[in-house]
């Protein structure tokens, strides 16, 4: 489980570019599908949101990552886990 930054990416869905109108309540489980392969800045991925009675929403989202430094973070889990590994392998940071 990990925290990203996303943006609405306004499009592609029915609700159309107001997040409000999603109506979610914070609740909500969430499927990021995507985050894992190919991880870029500014990744357009695709979540669903469920809540409890079962329904679904989909929509599309922009990863907030916005620099190839950023996303190295991301992937080691944010700059501290990123540092500890550097130090730990005897690499300058």
């Amino acid at each position: 489980m990990a925290i990203g930054p996303l943006k609405n990416s306004g499009g592609g869905s029915p609700v159309g570019e107001n997040p409000a109108g999603y109506k979610l309540t914070g609740e909500e489980v969430f499927d990021i599908e995507g985050i894992a392969e190919n991880f870029t800045p500014g990744k357009m991925l695709n979540v669903r949101a469920r809540n409890a009675s079962g329904k679904t929403i989909a929509f599309r989202v922009c990863l907030r990552v916005d620099t190839p430094v950023e996303a190295t973070y991301f992937r080691h889990g944010g700059i501290l886990q990123y540092v500890i590994r550097q130090l730990l392998r005897g690499k300058a940071v």
